[in-house]
């Protein structure tokens, strides 16, 4: 994997979803456990999605947010 400003905010992302988000959780007056936890709640796991998804390369994955030019044949209904 090579690093650019890409692979730097995925990677970034994923520690804050897994490791910082249950300390600013600790601080704000939840204990330990008694926060959300990743893969419970929506919002570290929702980030820690946003992060794999940065990571992402290669032909199926859109460029942008709403690009619709996808391969023939690519599961995602007939063609255009």
């Amino acid at each position: 994997v090579s690093i650019n400003w890409r692979t730097m905010m995925a990677s970034i992302t994923i520690v804050y979803a897994l490791v910082i988000y249950e300390i600013l959780s600790m601080f704000a007056g939840h204990g330990l456990m008694l926060g959300p936890l990743f893969g419970v709640a929506p919002c570290p796991t929702t980030i820690f999605t946003l992060g794999v998804l940065m990571l992402a390369r290669g032909a199926m994955v859109p460029r942008r947010i709403g690009d619709d030019s996808r391969p023939v044949g690519s599961g995602r209904g007939a063609p255009r």
